[in-house]
């Protein structure tokens, strides 16, 4: 599980090479939503082209880097989109078209948005709300671990294994000051019947089979006291 700010096409693509399936969210989820989002243009092997919700052809033209990344663009000419019912919402440039820039990890994103509209992915991220959370909120909060105040990687490292251990030795102390659960008290003619010595509505079986009563131990008191069952 990952916080959103962590999605990228490379983080994902790190992911898969390590075998890893991770359940996380990307920030732009209500573009997704859109109906003419990158995700709803189908993708053609055969001729190198992606197909519009429209049904029109966006064909490969050049490559190009967009903030250092290299890139595919496919574009359809500006005279379709104008022609298009959808201009406007889908594209607005009425002379070159609409284009889609496409990047190495773009199979990669594409699967794992596939897999978040899961139920299984849905309710592996629902996990991070119980899990991961209230970990962080009481390192932030309560041990008033904000930031790093030391540099470099092993010192952070070292920094981070204290707040861990802080944090592991306080949920241990809450358990170890937690009483003990006290065994429920159950009545007799139960205690037979989980026993099988009294079958339920059996009267006549109430008093047969008796045996004595395994011994009963608590804390503090090193003798066993053995009480046997007794008749009317």
């Amino acid at each position: 599980m990952a916080d959103a700010g962590y999605h990228s096409g490379a983080a994902l693509a790190a992911c898969a090479r390590r075998g890893q399936r991770v359940a996380m969210p990307e920030a732009q989820a209500r573009a997704l939503q859109q109906p003419y989002h990158k995700d709803r243009f189908v993708y053609d092997a055969a001729s190198d082209s992606y197909r519009c919700p429209a049904g029109q052809r966006l064909r490969f033209t050049r490559h190009k880097r967009t903030r250092g990344v290299p890139m595919r663009l496919y574009r359809v000419s500006g005279a379709v989109c104008r022609a298009c019912p959808a201009f406007g919402v889908c594209t607005t440039d009425g002379r070159h078209g609409r284009g889609l820039e496409i990047g190495p990890p773009e199979a990669v994103l594409r699967r794992h948005r596939a897999w978040m509209a899961t139920r299984e992915a849905q309710h592996a991220y629902q996990q991070r709300q119980h899990l991961v959370e209230p970990v962080f909120g009481i390192i932030k909060e309560q041990l008033r671990a904000r930031r790093f105040l030391l540099r470099g990687l092993a010192n952070v490292t070292a920094e981070w294994a204290l707040l861990a251990t802080a944090f592991n030795l306080r949920t241990l102390w809450r358990l170890w000051r937690a009483p003990p659960p006290q065994p429920r008290r159950v009545g007799r003619d139960e205690d037979h019947r989980r026993r099988g010595h009294l079958a339920d509505g059996d009267d006549s079986a109430r008093w047969r089979n008796l045996v004595a009563s395994p011994a009963v131990t608590r804390p503090g008191n090193e003798t066993a006291r053995t009480c046997p069952h007794e008749y009317p």
